[in-house]
């Protein structure tokens, strides 16, 4: 039995649901890691090639070696689990880069900020909201 458009829809809907979470510090207290501003979401169809995944982590640990920390906060998008998440720095992004914690893209700051009002002002997220998407 074959599901229908507006069946596929919603499933995508669903994949790409967006929430904000927070993720606690874990490299000590010069570093933290982002504020998630989407949820990641399981089975998504991107994959990377393992040792493409590697070289990408070796490069942004060489980066955050160079790098300055402090600045504007920066968006990063991971397109492999599809989450978008608001950085203190891009020395934070590169970090998690290189810890393996994702393959974040820098992205323009009012993505981020585009996304937290969407999700204030409809509340995709809350049972009660007539835009729920859960």
């Amino acid at each position: 039995m074959s599901t229908g458009a507006g069946e596929q829809g919603t499933v995508r809907m669903r994949e790409r649901q967006f929430a904000l979470e927070k993720y606690v510090s874990t490299s000590g207290e010069n570093s933290r890691t982002p504020v998630i501003c989407t949820k990641p979401t399981v089975g998504t169809d991107t994959e990377i090639d393992p040792l493409a995944l590697q070289r990408f982590a070796e490069f942004n640990c060489f980066k955050l070696k160079t790098c300055t920390r402090g600045g504007t906060p920066v968006c990063g998008f991971d397109d492999t689990r599809r989450v978008l998440a608001q950085f203190e720095d891009m020395c934070t992004l590169y970090q998690v880069n290189c810890e393996g914690k994702g393959v974040f893209m820098y992205v323009e700051e009012n993505i981020c900020e585009g996304q937290k009002r969407f999700e204030l002002e409809y509340k995709p997220f809350d049972e009660n909201s007539k835009y729920f998407i859960g």
